[in-house]
């Protein structure tokens, strides 16, 4: 089931639109060198995966439609078209939607990791290693906050340490955060799907609300902590904590404790659907 639900993702074309979609914006944004500020910076200052490069910010524009489209809406498509009973007797309920999980993670985590890793491999062909910075004199507080006017719950970036000996690993660790995110969203998508069976277009809509949510709670929290230097900044915005050198005040607790929400929906979801449709079929 899991081999025939990956063999139906990669033949349709909404999956080959996100995936080569995002493979042209990583070579476009390798060679374009669009922004003039990283001029003659070091080859990790040019890669997407930055929270300043112009090809994150697209990136994470449309991050909210790029999880849905791939394969995340399969279920419905399968219920409208009627395919879903005939799935379902070749195996079972759960064996299903749990071949439908795997692909959705999988399918998330391919149109993300090929592109990126192609986008820093071309940086490192293109641009000089270990060249100038964007931050000058100050990269070393930019990374460790001292540089905050600000209370934080926790002070700089917590890969610090990492990022002055190996900077490789370092981008790597945050695009393996940024697969995994992807992934967890896909698969929360496909289990609001669950219980919105008939509104597909609705179902663009709870990773948006998600990061427009973060994102003004994010803005509300930095105003106040700015205005009373009692109060403790703290970071919603989930496109924080994907990149590095964005806004301060990320706490990866929060992160971490915000998959697990989901992931418990999605089991949630999963176990409900099982129930009811073993009961249907």
């Amino acid at each position: 089931m899991i081999r025939m639900q990956l063999k139906v993702m990669f033949s349709k074309w909404e999956f080959w639109v996100v995936f080569l979609g995002c493979m042209a914006l990583s070579v476009y944004s390798a060679f374009a060198a669009a922004n003039a500020d990283l001029a003659g910076c070091s080859a990790e200052y040019q890669y997407m995966g930055n929270v300043f490069s112009e090809a994150y910010s697209r990136f994470m524009a449309v991050f909210p439609f790029l999880v849905v489209v791939p394969y995340a809406m399969s279920l419905v498509d399968d219920l409208s078209k009627k395919t879903f009973s005939t799935m379902v007797y070749r195996s079972s309920v759960r064996n299903y939607l749990a071949a439908k999980y795997i692909a959705v993670f999988v399918g998330n985590v391919l149109f993300v990791l090929l592109p990126f890793l192609v986008n820093y491999a071309l940086c490192r062909l293109l641009y000089p290693v270990n060249a100038s910075n964007p931050f000058g004199s100050s990269l070393h507080a930019e990374i460790t906050g001292s540089n905050h006017a600000y209370r934080t719950l926790s002070s700089g970036n917590p890969f610090a340490a990492l990022f002055f000996e190996n900077q490789t690993v370092f981008y790597l660790i945050y695009l393996l955060i940024l697969c995994l995110v992807s992934a967890v969203l896909g698969i929360f998508v496909l289990s609001v799907s669950v219980w919105l069976r008939k509104y597909r277009i609705l179902l663009f809509l709870p990773v948006y609300l998600i990061l427009r949510i973060g994102s003004l709670i994010t803005e509300i929290s930095f105003n106040e902590a700015m205005e009373n230097h009692e109060k403790i900044f703290v970071n919603f915005d989930l496109s924080d904590y994907l990149a590095p050198f964005g806004m301060g005040g990320t706490y990866y607790p929060i992160l971490i404790l915000f998959l697990l929400l989901l992931l418990l929906f999605s089991a949630v979801s999963y176990l409900w659907f099982c129930k009811k449709e073993y009961l249907n079929v």
